[in-house]
């Protein structure tokens, strides 16, 4: 029998050699061509997410190496968290070539004709710079103007928050100028960065000017540098990181700009790879189960050929081309698809990305997706046409056919898997997607659908038993329908459950994400915070919130300062080993020192001590867990800070869990009360506006009698962070929807095949006296129910992914939201019922008389 069967697949192969096989194929097909281009369509999707994704990372490489250096501005970069030496000075001037020193803080900006005041990120630049690309502003003269005009360029996002315009006057500290133009581009630099901290331009010589660098600012220098053409910058840095480490300098290059923005997008590409990559299996498995439905009704054909002399393989070769052709279908649809997506998406993330990414026609990744999906539906295709292959020519005079019986795994199934195996090979290598993910990806995919491939017959059992239960015909009915023999409900479930799954955990997701930054919401809860106040200003602070009535919830003292030794050992010595974290060893600190461990903190090791009464003993620090894990410390070892040049011998009394989500001010390396009252420190204050009147009238007055006092509006932060975790999540959310079109697709075929039952059964049911509103209801609850127990699958697995994925990735506690849920259970079986309906409208339209004629179908 294995042998014979064997010889069937070699006449099949041999059959598609000849034309009489595809003219059989065609002619077949004229009855049911919009039906098997439906199936088509099950795999488009997927192939056009492949498509869109690998063309438009062709195209974001394509940038990456033409605006390489407009990425940075600049062919070298470095930087440091306080002044250049003398010694960083004459490094600089031993370099050569052009260079252009930038000075960075955050500060509050005002604008008096419109009473407007906002945190900003101040940059003074030296004329010259960038070197590379250039600023677009509104007007375009204004990114050449602003220098000699000693005026400010403005983030167009600010400029519109504020009402303010060009031309405006502008206020930074002691520094009055005005507006030269709206910032609409930084190279480099994307559109979110702007949103979380507005820049603001302005000449170098405006820092000085505008008196606001105080001692404890946080204040970034840099310093640009152009070499001419031919300098190997890579081989220049090897040879000074050594240098600049010593000096604590840090330093970029353009080739690690490339590096690191190229990691960063290959992750999100990578992750919408394998979306588009599920998508696509989807899809292969919609083709299958509807050409399984679709042969069904082809077993009278097949045994009519058998009867007339053709064999098994010949008559199987007739719709194994018509599988060809479909999956050839599909993925040219998909390419053609994938083609207009890849279009669309430098519009949808122009402000998102930092570079301009240019549209061109990318023919390898364009033809790596074609295969893959034409591949794994053909894989699909073939595991449905096997009971083809076993028609007996009785079945022409016998309702019973070969086709039902069970199957046992032969020499052509090694082919199939081996078909689909080689799918998954070509997306990971034309992709580059590390082969791990990938074998990663295939396991989970197949445990994945197996698990909810047994949920979902688990509730087609409930269903069945269920069926049973009403005493209404129509709903008994109904519920029959969802287990009659050749529908596909199992396939259709696992579709619309998967696309629902995606769609809702995502927004679960991303509601804790947003929830868990200030997880307090009580009328206390702190929203406005003011930073760098000097200790000779704290007065007059306070005297401003009594006015204004505003609560001082919070008064934190902040000390800068670096570390010394750890254990007597010397940090630069530590440093050469390369063995500690560099940033933790080069990290400026900026501490605090209190009593009692706050609402965001929690003691994992040793013992919290909150005041020292001999100041000439170590101090007891407590220190968080994640840099003490970088520094390679623990309880009891010795660490020496310097606060500008002075020693502090401390001892690390306990370990800290910070929970840095809070917005509010959190620590690396907290003191306790008797050690750093006499350091020279700055102040942050914490209070809550009730209104945002309230609020935006508090920090107008601060700038204006203390303009180097900074404040961030929580609430406005929170909302900026909420709609940067909305663009991300957009991306994500557009392969969840076409996960959710395949399984719509899915669904219209599984009625296109199931829609002669569908007559048959409603031609019985008028027959015998039903009504046209009867079978209405009838079909109303058969999708009705398939749509909800998509919902609730969907839904409870939404919940499972979203809790495992806050818990064990995110780190985060899991807080239901049953918004997300509830639109799920109501727009699923909603939508499902309108599909269901406009499918098989002609159910309910037809007479049962022309039915019996044969006239109808």
């Amino acid at each position: 029998m294995k042998a014979l069967h064997n010889q069937k697949l070699f006449t099949t192969a041999a059959a598609l050699l000849h034309r009489w096989t595809w003219q059989m194929a065609w002619r077949d097909s004229r009855p049911h061509r919009g039906r098997l281009l439906l199936f088509a369509l099950c795999i488009a999707l997927g192939v056009g997410a492949l498509v869109a994704i690998g063309s438009f990372r062709a195209d974001l490489q394509n940038a990456v190496e033409e605006q390489a250096k407009s990425l940075l501005g600049a062919d070298l970069v470095i930087g440091s968290r306080e002044p250049f030496s003398a010694k960083a000075e004459e490094l600089f001037r031993s370099l050569g070539g052009e260079q252009a020193r930038e000075i960075a803080f955050s500060s509050m900006i005002y604008f008096p004709k419109t009473q407007g005041t906002r945190l900003a990120q101040i940059r003074g630049i030296d004329p010259g710079f960038p070197f590379y690309g250039k600023f677009e502003t509104d007007p375009g003269g204004a990114a050449n103007s602003y220098q000699s005009e000693n005026a400010a360029l403005v983030e167009e996002s600010l400029l519109a928050q504020l009402n303010a315009a060009s031309g405006d006057q502008i206020r930074v500290g002691q520094w009055v100028s005005r507006v030269a133009g709206s910032l609409q581009k930084v190279p480099g630099e994307n559109f979110i960065w702007g949103t979380i901290a507005p820049r603001v331009y302005v000449p170098l010589a405006a820092i000085t000017q505008s008196g606001l660098i105080k001692p404890g600012s946080l204040v970034h220098y840099r310093m640009f540098f152009k070499f001419p053409t031919g300098t190997d910058v890579e081989q220049l840095t090897k040879k000074l990181s050594g240098r600049l480490r010593e000096l604590r300098l840090s330093f970029e290059t353009v080739e690690g700009r490339k590096r690191n923005l190229g990691r960063a997008l290959d992750h999100w590409q990578g992750f919408m790879g394998l979306a588009g990559l599920a998508a696509l299996l989807l899809g292969g498995i919609g083709i299958g189960s509807a050409l399984s439905a679709h042969l069904r009704q082809k077993v009278s054909i097949m045994a009519m050929l058998r009867c007339i002399g053709t064999s098994a393989g010949q008559a199987g070769g007739i719709f194994l081309a018509q599988a060809i052709a479909i999956s050839v279908t599909g993925a040219l649809m998909g390419g053609m698809l994938g083609v207009g997506l890849q279009a669309l998406l430098p519009r949808m993330l122009a402000k998102i990305l930092p570079l301009n990414v240019q549209f061109a026609l990318e023919w390898p990744a364009l033809a790596m997706a074609a295969a893959c999906g034409a591949q794994l539906a053909l894989a699909f295709a073939l595991w449905a046409l096997k009971p083809v292959f076993e028609v007996p020519a009785l079945a022409a005079l016998r309702s019973s056919t070969a086709a039902e019986q069970g199957r046992k795994w032969q020499l052509d199934d090694i082919f199939i898997l081996l078909l689909l195996a080689g799918s998954f090979v070509e997306f990971g290598y034309f992709s580059k997607t590390p082969w791990r993910l990938v074998v990663y990806f295939t396991a989970g995919a197949a445990v994945f659908f197996l698990i909810i491939s047994g949920i979902a017959r688990l509730m087609m059992r409930a269903a069945r038993s269920a069926a049973r239960l009403p005493p209404s015909m129509v709903c008994r009915h109904g519920l029959a329908n969802l287990h009659r023999p050749g529908q596909r409900t199992v396939s259709v479930l696992v579709s619309l459950g998967l696309g629902a799954c995606l769609l809702g955990s995502l927004r679960l997701i991303q509601e804790n994400l947003s929830r868990g930054l200030v997880p307090n919401q009580q009328n206390d809860a702190p929203n406005l915070v003011f930073f760098d106040i000097q200790s000779d200003q704290l007065d007059g602070l306070e005297k401003i919130f009594q006015e204004e009535r505003m609560p001082l919830l919070q008064q934190v003292p902040i000390v800068t300062m670096r570390l010394g030794s750890i254990n007597g050992r010397p940090v630069s010595e530590i440093g050469k080993q390369n063995r500690r974290s560099n940033w933790a060893i080069r990290h400026e600190y900026r501490s605090t020192f209190r009593g009692e461990v706050t609402d965001s903190e929690e003691i994992v090791a040793g013992k919290w001590i909150g005041r020292i009464e001999n100041k000439d003993d170590p101090a007891p620090i407590s220190v968080e867990e994640g840099v003490a894990k970088e520094l390679e410390i623990g309880l009891g070892d010795r660490v020496e800070f310097q606060i500008q040049g002075v020693p502090v011998s401390t001892v690390v009394a306990s370990l800290r869990k910070v929970d840095w989500r809070r917005l509010q001010p959190n620590f690396f390396v907290v003191f306790p009360l008797g050690v750093l009252e006499d350091a020279p420190a700055f102040y942050v204050f914490v209070t809550r506006a009730p209104t945002k009147e309230l609020s935006a009238q508090l920090q107008r007055r601060v700038v204006k009698e203390y303009p180097n006092v900074s404040s961030i509006d929580l609430s406005l932060v929170l909302r900026t962070i909420d709609s940067v975790l909305a663009k991300v999540a957009l991306a994500i959310r557009w392969m969840a929807w076409l996960v959710a079109a395949t399984g719509v697709v899915i669904l219209i075929s599984a009625l296109a095949t199931s829609g002669h039952q569908r007559l048959q059964d409603a031609v019985l049911l008028r027959t015998i006296g039903a009504k046209r509103s009867q079978i209405l209801m009838i079909q109303v609850i058969e999708f009705a129910s398939l749509g909800m127990l998509a919902a609730v699958l969907g839904a409870g697995l939404a919940v499972v992914a979203a809790w495992g994925l806050l818990r064990f990735v995110f780190q985060t506690e899991f807080a239901m939201s049953w918004l997300p849920i509830a639109v799920t259970l109501v727009f699923l079986p909603g939508m499902t019922v309108l599909i269901g309906l406009a499918a098989s409208w002609k159910v309910t339209r037809v007479s049962p008389l022309s039915i019996l004629r044969a006239e109808a179908w």
